[in-house]
């Protein structure tokens, strides 16, 4: 279900144009994919303080996508 701006929801936090997706596969990849079919001007992720095995294990979602990002990343603890 997707929101539009004329969701007030929208309106409270000062975001103009917004839309919801939900996309299958590769978290990353997707995440890279839709700030560029979108012209994306940030992406924002939220982050947990994993282990550096768990990283190096599950080879790290946010490092791929600011590898692969064609915008700034931002994230959120």
């Amino acid at each position: 279900m997707a929101r539009t701006t004329d969701d007030p929801y929208f309106w409270l936090g000062g975001i103009a144009n917004a839309e919801t997706q939900v996309l299958h596969g590769d978290p990353a990849e997707q995440l890279v994919r839709a700030a560029l079919d979108l012209q994306g001007d940030l992406i924002v992720l939220g982050v947990r303080r994993a282990g550096p095995l768990h990283a190096l294990m599950s080879g790290s979602l946010t490092m791929r996508v600011i590898d692969g990002a064609p915008c700034p990343v931002a994230l959120s603890h």
